[in-house]
C-alpha cells in the first residue's frame, strides 16, 4: 500500500507519461519512424501533440532530402550533358553551366 496521497500518486503517473511522450520526441526526431509499429497513435500513452508534429516534421525533413538529391543529380546530369565548356561555346551554354556549378558548390564532397 502506498503511503502517498492519490494526487500525488497521479501527479507521478503524469511525469511518468510525460517522460515517455518526450523520449518518444526525441526518437522520432532521430528518424526511428520507419519500423512497424514505431509511431504512436492518438490514445497511446507515449502519444502527444507534440509527438506527432515531431513525427511529420521528421517526414517532411525526409522527403526534403530525397528532393534534394533528386535535384542534386538533374544538376550533375545537365552539367554532364553541357560538357565541360570551351572557348567556343556560345554564351548561353557557358552560362548555364556556371549557373549549375556554383549551385552545386555548397554540396561538393
Amino acid at each position: 500500500m502506498s503511503t502517498l496521497p492519490p494526487n500525488k500518486i497521479e501527479l507521478l503517473a503524469e511525469v511518468d507519461q510525460l517522460r515517455v511522450q518526450l523520449a518518444g520526441c526525441a526518437t522520432a526526431a532521430q528518424g526511428h519512424i520507419h519500423t512497424e509499429g514505431a509511431i504512436a497513435h492518438v490514445g497511446d500513452y507515449g502519444w502527444s501533440p507534440a509527438y506527432q508534429d515531431v513525427v511529420e516534421l521528421r517526414k517532411l525533413y525526409e522527403k526534403t532530402l530525397e528532393e534534394r538529391e533528386a535535384l542534386l543529380t538533374a544538376i550533375r546530369a545537365a552539367m554532364s550533358e553541357l560538357g565541360v565548356p570551351q572557348p567556343d561555346y556560345p554564351a548561353p551554354v557557358f552560362n548555364a553551366h556556371s549557373i549549375l556549378a556554383t549551385a552545386l558548390e555548397p554540396y561538393q564532397e
